[in-house]
């Protein structure tokens, strides 16, 4: 009988904080004690964020399983703040709040979180034994603090990366100074690292490429979906029957915009007066400020309708019910290597997919579903004749249906256990000797 390990995961985002960027680590965590690893999480105290889940908490709610939490000093854990909800910040504000963010933190400005989760880490592992030490990022101040305590305690390091570090597309360096400070705190942690995590190729070559690795130890994990969440799902009626149903879940940011997909589901009601009597557009999550100007600017009050944040557990229920599930990813540099985390949901739904998806790995992924529709995501009238297609296919009833076989590989189920295999490999095979553990 294998003997339980027991691991240290440092997460900044985990439950009860909501949207996309807590359900990986979360997913894993969920997992990994059915696959003989308990796991002591450390995160912060939720304070202000955009939206919260308990949804996603109650799931974590099972033995093998405690959360840690710290204080913080950092733009959402002002001292003296209770935990509360806050829009995004307007448009007009979110480029010049992320430029001065970015010449003011390094790595990030999660920063004022190290010396608290330092602390709080270094108590945790004093106490008890753990094994391993894994981390999800971004923010990359997790991962200072999880080298930190790795090289402290003499344990095995796990890096996970979410999005790439240096080269995020999404993340601009004011100097190259601050882009030079990036890469060192990159290349110690790899270096650092027993095994390294990414979610897709673009992200393991651009890593490997710059910090000289030659791609041993450094794995695709990608992102996926819980079948847990899709089964059991209580029949209701969330969208009226007689209308065909496209829906958008999650939030909207940078160069993911709605405007495209708006402006094109005009041109096709403008055309097909059938469209435009039972097409529907819904949308579930935080939407940009303009959603609703550019709505009544087009005339489309009647056709779409805003849901507001809703719960995990009810936006998979929305999910499987929906006719047509649709996500958008801008024209970016770099934006080949963008793999939003509510495809590989969307993909257990076993809906249809439009994907406004410019040519990388999201295009790949949705051309390789079984049910899977693409269109520039620059292009109206291309978006428009995507869109009147997939409604003429539900006129005829002939929608298509995902097939199951092939989405193993993002079952978060089964990679969990492929983790905990691999986990079990590095901690047998560490060199390190560890420190010793009180009885």
């Amino acid at each position: 009988m294998q003997q339980r390990l027991r691991i240290l995961v440092v997460s900044y985002y985990f439950p009860p904080l909501g949207l996309s960027g807590v359900q990986r680590t979360a997913k894993l965590v969920k997992y990994l004690p059915d696959n003989g690893i308990d796991v002591s999480v450390l995160t912060v105290n939720p304070g202000a964020y955009f939206a919260f889940d308990e949804t996603l908490s109650d799931e974590l709610d099972r033995p093998g399983i405690t959360v840690h939490r710290t204080g913080s000093v950092d733009p959402t854990q002002i001292p003296g703040m209770r935990r509360r909800t806050v829009g995004l910040p307007a448009e007009g504000r979110r480029g010049p709040m992320a430029r001065l963010s970015q010449w003011i933190f390094q790595p990030d400005n999660k920063i004022g979180w190290y010396p608290f989760a330092v602390r709080m880490g270094r108590r945790l592992l004093q106490r008890e034994r753990h094994d391993l030490v894994f981390v999800s990022a971004p923010p990359y101040t997790g991962v200072l603090v999880a080298r930190q305590l790795a090289r402290r305690f003499r344990l095995p390091l796990v890096l996970d990366f979410r999005d790439d570090w240096v080269g995020n597309p999404r993340h601009t360096y004011p100097t190259r100074w601050h882009r030079c400070v990036a890469a060192r705190m990159e290349s110690k942690a790899v270096q650092d690292a027993h095994e390294i995590h990414v979610i897709n190729r673009v992200i393991r070559d651009a890593l490997c490429e710059r910090n000289g690795l030659d791609g041993e130890g450094v794995h695709i994990v990608p992102q996926g979906f819980d079948p847990e969440d899709f089964t059991n799902l209580e029949s209701a009626d969330i969208f009226e029957s007689t209308t065909c149903t496209f829906l958008y879940t999650g939030v909207f940011y940078d160069a993911q915009k709605p405007d495209v997909f708006l402006r094109a589901f005009a041109a096709a009601a403008a055309v097909d007066d059938r469209f435009r009597e039972k097409a529907r557009a819904h949308f579930m999550g935080l939407v940009p400020d303009h959603l609703h100007d550019l709505v009544r600017e087009l005339d489309l009050e009647r056709l779409v309708v805003h849901h507001g944040y809703v719960s995990h557990t009810g936006t998979v229920r929305a999910q499987h019910a929906a006719d047509v599930l649709w996500l958008t990813i801008g024209v970016r540099p770099g934006s080949e290597g963008i793999s939003t985390g509510k495809l590989y949901e969307y993909m257990g739904s076993g809906r249809p997919i439009l994907g406004l998806v410019p040519e990388g790995v999201a295009r790949d992924d949705i051309m390789a579903h079984g049910a899977g529709f693409v269109a520039h995501p620059d292009r109206i009238p291309e978006v428009s004749e995507r869109l009147l297609e997939l409604f003429d296919m539900w006129e005829r009833g002939t929608l298509p249906i995902a097939e199951a076989n092939g989405l193993e590989m993002f079952d978060r189920r089964l990679g969990a256990r492929r983790i905990a295999d691999r986990f079990r490999t590095l901690v047998r095979r560490s060199t390190r000797t560890p420190v010793s553990w009180p009885d």
